[in-house]
């Protein structure tokens, strides 16, 4: 079994209830989202529970999986206005870049990934309250394991 590497990528930007319409949103951005959904949330506010919703708008890379991690960045990278700087907007509570790894093993040990330093400067450059969050998966196929 060879040991490769494929790839998902997507931006990710969180925001208070104030926005709650993907439109608002994507009106500010300049583009239309991949996916928009709203969640709710208790969470204690000093003496008595309180609903809380935030707002999620999601940028998927539009690459198949076997992209490699720069072309995924890229992509991303090439559907949003090169003039956008959003970076001071108090509205945008967090985001961040999920990159999705996936395995054609059993055993997933934690990749090196090499991350493509100009694309990341990009989004710490664009947006406020930037991270990267990495998800691992096994992408497998038991028939191929009982081949073997």
């Amino acid at each position: 079994m060879k040991d490769t590497k494929e790839y998902s990528v997507a931006l990710h930007l969180i925001t208070p209830s104030i926005i709650n319409s993907p439109q608002v949103l994507s009106d500010r951005l300049g583009l239309p989202p991949s996916l928009f959904e709203q969640r709710h949330f208790e969470s204690p506010a000093k003496e008595k529970m309180e609903l809380r919703v935030e707002t999620e708008w999601l940028l998927e890379s539009e690459l198949e999986r076997n992209a490699s991690l720069d072309e995924h960045i890229d992509d991303i990278i090439s559907m949003i206005p090169p003039d956008l700087n959003i970076k001071s907007n108090n509205q945008i509570k967090k985001t961040y870049l999920n990159i999705g790894v996936f395995f054609d093993s059993r055993v997933i040990a934690v990749p090196m990934i090499r991350f493509p330093g100009e694309g990341i400067k990009f989004f710490y450059d664009t947006f406020p309250h930037f991270e990267v969050e990495i998800a691992h998966y096994a992408s497998y196929d038991e028939d191929e394991d009982d081949n073997e």
